[in-house]
């Protein structure tokens, strides 16, 4: 209610004869509810206000929880990432190794073994060489 609202109303009251003290008492009934009015609007605002800070509490706890899964994913496939690469060289190496060992043929004399005609003690005697 306004001023002027609240001032035609007065008058009326006046107008229509009503005492001092009941348009006074109207008055102060009038201040009290508008006063009643203010508090509840401070209040609907400040729980709006209360609302908005949990709102926005609650979504930054969101975004951190985002950006730790979004940070231990990124570890994660490094690690693997790194793991295959390792894999891949130890199996590179391997492949070179089969590849080495396979395509180099050594020659080695051929040994041939005669027949021993004697004891086991003409083998070890004072005429034997010595190895």
């Amino acid at each position: 209610m306004t001023v002027e609202a609240r001032q035609k109303l007065e008058e009326r009251k006046i107008e229509d004869s009503e005492g001092a003290s009941a348009i006074t008492s109207w008055s102060e009934e009038i201040e009290n509810k508008i006063s009643m009015v203010d508090d509840v609007d401070k209040l609907a605002a400040f729980l709006t206000e209360a609302e908005k800070r949990e709102t926005e509490k609650a979504r930054q706890a969101q975004l951190k929880f985002e950006k730790e899964l979004i940070e231990r994913k990124f570890k994660y496939h490094k690690e693997l990432e790194e793991k295959d690469q390792q894999d891949s060289i130890f199996e590179e190496s391997q492949d070179a190794k089969q590849t080495q060992g396979s395509s180099i043929d050594a020659k080695l004399p051929k040994l041939t073994i005669t027949k021993f005609d004697g004891t086991y003690l003409d083998g070890f005697g004072a005429n034997s060489p010595r190895l």
